[in-house]
């Protein structure tokens, strides 16, 4: 939302509707959260999460048209590496890739960090994600260097996750 509002990218009625469709979606997750959060009183399961996947990949692509490529990159940047590397690593392994696994770093980490610190972490990457995107925004040339910094960033969490996994007690 406040991409959209500090971009001149956007002609004032588009950014008016891309502001209030998010500020919509942005309230339903987070009151959604709060049922949702452990122990789950509400499932989302797959009939809403793919859904917002979707509309989460429409924003990204909507916001690769406006220009902002980087934001484009840089938003689901923990989720495309995740899903990257353990595809990847299944393909090298030789696994089915269309059979069912618990092999994604955020999966292999429950095995000895808390669900609500894997979540939190993951959170405050994504945080830091979109304030490295709002610096995009602010200070152009640099994009390059903030789209390093957020890979970076996002693979010493997977490298946290999989040493989490590793640990033994």
């Amino acid at each position: 939302i406040l991409l959209s509002l500090i971009t001149n990218s956007l002609d004032i009625e588009k950014k008016f509707y891309t502001v209030l469709f998010l500020s919509v979606l942005l309230g339903s997750l987070v009151g959604f959260l709060i049922w949702n959060w452990h122990p789950a009183k509400i499932f989302l399961g797959d009939v809403g999460s793919i859904p917002i996947g979707f509309i989460f990949g429409w924003v990204v692509f909507e916001l690769s048209n406006y220009g902002l490529w980087h934001v484009s990159i840089l938003l689901p940047m923990y989720y495309f590496l995740d899903a990257s590397i353990t595809l990847i690593y299944r393909i090298i392994k030789k696994e089915k890739i269309f059979i069912a696994h618990k092999t994604h770093f955020y999966q292999k980490a429950t095995k000895n960090l808390k669900h609500s610190t894997i979540v939190i972490s993951i959170s405050l990457l994504n945080i830091l994600l979109i304030g490295l995107s709002i610096f995009g925004l602010v200070n152009p040339d640099m994009r390059n260097v903030y789209i390093s910094l957020g890979i970076f960033f996002t693979l010493i969490t997977i490298y946290i996750f999989h040493k989490a996994f590793e640990r033994k007690y």
